[in-house]
């Protein structure tokens, strides 16, 4: 598979899940859930796992502030060599919702961020890791509802997010 055929293969995932998924209930969920993802959160989560976690749970706040640094310059690099851009830009009729955006959209970096806190929190709270998992997994979700994302945007920012914790706790 060439990489034309991927790229039209993910506009035509986007316009479906975009379109399919359209709620009133969604419409207001998916707003409020992509900002799990946003620096902002990241930076909450952070504190309060300084303050409350960081001596019951080993490195807690290390893994956390690295995992999210790792990632972040991960992706900040990637979105500036790679300069996708956002799906709203192009396509038309697709149901987007006025958001916060920076100009390129690979890969996701609300979706890189919540899986990087999501991995973290499972391996220091393992008996709350589904609960974890998906609600990264509905930020990356609400990153396609709104427009704002291809769903390959979405799946390597879920990646990116998930190895760099891994990495960062096992080394």
């Amino acid at each position: 598979m060439n990489i034309q055929n991927l790229l039209i293969k993910d506009s035509n995932l986007l316009k479906k899940l975009n379109k399919k998924l359209n709620c009133s209930l969604l419409n207001i969920l998916m707003p409020i859930l992509t900002y799990l993802g946003a620096p902002s959160f990241s930076i909450i989560v952070i504190i309060i796992s300084f303050y409350k976690y960081s001596i019951y749970k080993n490195n807690l706040t290390f893994n956390l502030l690295t995992s999210i640094l790792l990632s972040t310059l991960i992706c900040y690099i990637l979105k500036h060599l790679v300069n996708r851009i956002r799906p709203f830009l192009l396509i038309e009729d697709l149901n987007i919702k006025k958001i916060g955006i920076d100009d390129y959209s690979f890969p996701s970096g609300h979706t890189t961020l919540a899986f990087s806190i999501a991995i973290c929190l499972c391996f220091s709270f393992s008996n709350f890791s589904i609960i974890f998992l998906t609600l990264a997994t509905l930020v990356g979700l609400s990153r396609i509802y709104l427009g704002v994302h291809y769903p390959t945007d979405v799946f390597i920012g879920a990646f990116i997010g998930t190895v760099c914790p891994i990495l960062i706790c096992f080394l």
